[in-house]
């Protein structure tokens, strides 16, 4: 794939990042997500 082999790191907190990664994690980069101790921001907005 186009990004096989590359590694991003994600540390944004809102939709549009989270996203961007997911739009480089279909073409085939590894993501790694990075959060603060209580989780990502959206995820305790949502909950």
């Amino acid at each position: 794939m186009l990004l096989s082999g590359t590694i991003v790191i994600d540390i944004t907190q809102f939709i549009s990042g989270s996203r961007c990664t997911q739009i480089l994690a279909d073409v085939d980069a590894e993501v790694i997500k990075v959060e603060p101790p209580k989780g990502d921001t959206l995820r305790l907005i949502l909950n």
